[in-house]
C-alpha cells in the first residue's frame, strides 16, 4: 500500500512539472532572425520581454482578457 502511495505521489508531481512547460510554452512566440540570442518574447497579452540583457516586460495593458488562438509560424 505504501508503494503505492509513494507512486501516486510521483505521478502527480511529475504532471504538475510536465503542466507548467506546456502552459508557459503554449502563450509565447519570439520574434527576431535566425540565430539572434536576444530576440523578443512575444505574449499573446499583446506584451513582450525584450531580452538584450536588461529581460524587460514591456505591455500596454489594452488586451487583458485572453481568448483562446493558435500560433503558426510564418512558412506553415
Amino acid at each position: 500500500m505504501r508503494k503505492n502511495y509513494k507512486l501516486f505521489i510521483l505521478v502527480i508531481i511529475f504532471l504538475i512539472v510536465s503542466a507548467q512547460w506546456v502552459i508557459a510554452g503554449s502563450h509565447e512566440s519570439c520574434f527576431g532572425w535566425d540565430g539572434d540570442k536576444d530576440a523578443a518574447i512575444a505574449y499573446r497579452d499583446g506584451s513582450f520581454r525584450i531580452r538584450d540583457g536588461k529581460n524587460v516586460k514591456v505591455g500596454f495593458g489594452i488586451y487583458n482578457n485572453p481568448v483562446p488562438m493558435k500560433w503558426y509560424n510564418h512558412s506553415g
